[in-house]
């Protein structure tokens, strides 16, 4: 479906952008600055494009690639350039003008047009048909339910169009890319719909609809990036439940680095509120008691298992002991022998 620019939640942080002298009306002008090259993002209006000589019409990479000599689209490229460097000169991002092609990248990838007055997404992220597992067609015939077929998902640009502006290319591209690794995980899990219908035990069908169900969630909370706190700022808040765990457990300890999961109730605040809900009120005696949040359990499992290895590694050394090899080649590793004693005998 489409969904326009101008609707509140893809808006741009900065509107209205005037150059002067270079006769431009942008709405965002976004610079970044790598080793070798300068990367520029201008969102002009397409009045704007017009009154300078141009279309406004799309002028993308796979254009240029098939572009012809003599084709009326070269005199437009020619012209977006022009009208691209006037701004950057004013703008003071510095073009070598003595480098081939201007001081521009070669082409096609040196300027190009986008329209993004419109952005696309898919209504759907992954579908699968699948019987239940171990079943037959040899012993069973054919499957009476729903016509078989494996997952196929989309991910990243192929399933939401980005705007880059608005910083919706990477971010909403990496959350598909956990959902659709969770989804795989999970098609076969009957424990992953157990959690998500709080029972004991789900049939085949149940297990279908309730994995359904949630993957269509998950693309919805990706569109939205409706994401934790937490994700958000890529660290583990000093009053959340991993450091308050944390520090009754040992005040001395380091903040863990915050490491984003697969896991779709440890990225989206929806679910992660549903979780810690299931914390607070689902469990109850002993298990309310000793219950530990996940990061945090694993968190003192690795300190543990170095301050071990400390203990038996000399001043400022790190000492490591390699796990027994038990098997190479599919067969047992046998033990060595021990060695005789050597022995000085006198004459």
């Amino acid at each position: 479906p489409r969904r326009r620019r101008d609707s509140p939640e893809a808006r741009p942080r900065d509107t209205e952008r005037s150059v002067p002298g270079a006769n431009a009306d942008l709405e965002a002008l976004i610079y970044y600055k790598a080793s070798f090259h300068n990367y520029t993002i201008l969102t002009p209006k397409r009045a704007n494009l017009i009154k300078n000589g141009l279309s406004g019409k799309v002028y993308h990479h796979t254009v240029s690639r098939s572009m012809l000599d003599g084709d009326s689209r070269v005199e437009e490229k020619r012209k977006l350039k022009e009208y691209c460097k006037k701004i950057l000169d004013i703008a003071g991002i510095p073009i070598d003008e003595e480098l081939p092609n201007g001081g521009f990248v070669d082409a096609p990838n040196d300027v190009m047009a986008f329209d993004f007055a419109e952005c696309w997404n898919t209504r759907k992220s992954i579908c699968f048909n699948l019987p239940p597992p171990g079943y037959s067609v040899a012993e069973m015939g054919r499957y009476p339910g729903r016509t078989p077929h494996p997952i196929v998902a989309l991910a990243g640009d192929s399933l939401l169009e980005p705007f880059w502006p608005m910083g919706l290319g990477l971010k909403r591209g990496w959350h598909a890319v956990f959902d659709t690794c969770w989804a795989i995980d999970n098609i076969f899990n009957p424990a992953a719909s157990q959690k998500i219908l709080k029972k004991d035990e789900v049939n085949w069908d149940e297990h279908y609809e309730a994995m359904s169900e949630q993957i269509t969630k998950n693309l919805e909370y990706c569109k939205r990036l409706m994401v934790t706190d937490e994700l958000a700022k890529g660290a583990y808040a000093e009053k959340g439940p991993v450091m308050l765990q944390l520090k009754k457990k040992d005040k001395d300890i380091e903040t863990p680095l915050y490491l984003v999961e697969i896991d779709p109730w440890s990225r989206y605040k929806e679910l992660e509120k549903e979780f810690a809900d299931h914390a607070k009120y689902g469990l109850k005696g002993e298990d309310k008691d000793n219950w530990l949040h996940p990061i945090v359990v694993k968190t003192l499992a690795k300190k543990k298992f170095y301050d071990d290895i400390r203990k038996k590694a000399k001043k400022d050394e790190f000492f490591h002991e390699g796990k027994k090899l038990l098997e190479l080649d599919g067969k047992e590793v046998e033990a060595p022998k021990p060695k005789a004693a050597a022995m000085a005998v006198a004459a």
